[in-house]
């Protein structure tokens, strides 16, 4: 094992930070549910000398209005849905929180329907959560055709239907507890693209758009996802789950607390295809390739990445900035070098350089 030359550690640490950075702003993009003005309040306080008025320009002033306060794009058909929603009251209702016109939207085409949803979610984010709810009692849309205007509308679907995981039946609209929260990886398994949240449990890309993987979840905080043989696991804060032929996951018996899958190593996989996990905990948790799992207690408090190097008999673990080399069949370790900075990983770029931390 041999630590890099200056100039490579440097390039390779800047691409994770850099990757880390980009997956946090994006996951904090998301309209904020809980903004104090709503923009359907300002519309209509702006909006209320000219709702009477037959002669009054207000398509023109709700297109403005919509243009400098918000970077959502609106046609020219959705501006009149909303001053329509402007004379009837239904942009009034809705700012006082009641959505008892959306069970007269029932015979409306579905496309009307899901400019008019998109249209409030928009203008009342702090509603989003009711307005869902009351849009799922009368059944107009489909749960990914809900998400899908949640997002569009720049809202976080985490925040607008988040409620704690179950061990029961999962509702589909049921997802996380809330929070920002980001991507802990994304795995390639028969074909199939599959991503882990720390926020919402595990998605699955059905060639246009993501569904939820979610049926035998306990915890949404999922810390990594790994083809392990012919098997597709999670770890969760707490334990790991592999994914059953019927698209439930169910736990194998190792149960670990692990640590988000960033740019740290949740886990390495050994030549003869054991894979071995960190744990924020003494033990060194591993899987075989037949499925037989073991639990070795360690005298380290805890692990933030593990590396198989070119032995099955051991192998590295890091926590800050000490490198150990560990026994895999007993646990002992000894310590091989402390560094100046935190270990953000260790990578093989090229055999005859060995492994670069």
């Amino acid at each position: 094992m041999k630590v890099p030359s200056l100039s490579i550690a440097v390039l390779r640490l800047l691409t994770i930070i850099s990757a880390s950075i980009l997956m946090t702003s994006c996951s904090s993009t998301s309209t904020s549910v809980s903004q104090e003005t709503q923009l359907g309040d300002e519309l209509i306080a702006t909006s209320t000398t000219l709702i009477g008025r037959k002669d009054s320009n207000l398509q023109e002033h709700v297109a403005n209005f919509l243009k400098a306060h918000t970077q959502n794009e609106f046609s020219d058909a959705q501006v009149s849905n909303i001053v329509e929603m402007l004379r009837t009251g239904t942009l009034a209702s809705a700012s006082n929180g009641d959505h008892n016109f959306i069970s007269t939207w029932k015979q409306d085409d579905k496309e009307e329907i899901k400019t008019k949803i998109e249209t409030l979610l928009v203008l009342f984010p702090k509603s989003a959560k009711s307005l869902s709810q009351k849009a799922s009692q009368q059944e107009l849309l489909s749960s990914q055709e809900f998400v899908e205007l949640i997002v569009k509308a720049n809202l976080d679907p985490t925040l607008v239907m988040g409620v704690p995981a179950s061990s029961g039946e999962p509702d589909i609209l049921r997802i996380g507890w809330g929070g920002s929260g980001l991507f802990s990886s994304v795995v390639e398994f028969k074909g199939e693209i599959y991503a882990s949240s720390d926020v919402t449990g595990v998605w699955k890309f059905n060639g246009s758009g993501w569904d939820p993987l979610i049926k035998g979840l306990t915890n949404y905080n999922i810390t990594g996802l790994l083809v392990h043989h012919n098997s597709l696991l999670a770890a969760t804060k707490n334990q790991l789950l592999e994914l059953r032929a019927d698209n439930t996951w169910s736990p194998i018996g190792l149960e670990l607390k692990t640590y988000r899958n960033t740019t740290l190593q949740l886990y390495s996989t050994s030549s003869s295809g054991v894979t071995c996990f960190a744990a924020l905990q003494p033990y060194l948790g591993c899987i075989d390739k037949d499925g037989n799992v073991s639990k070795t207690p360690l005298s380290i408090s805890k692990l933030k990445g593990v590396y198989f190097d070119k032995s099955d008999d051991y192998l590295f673990g890091f926590n800050d900035k000490k490198l150990y080399r560990i026994s895999k069949s007993d646990g002992s370790q000894t310590l091989e070098y402390t560094f100046p900075t935190n270990i953000l990983r260790i990578e093989k770029i090229d055999d005859s350089l060995g492994a670069l931390i």
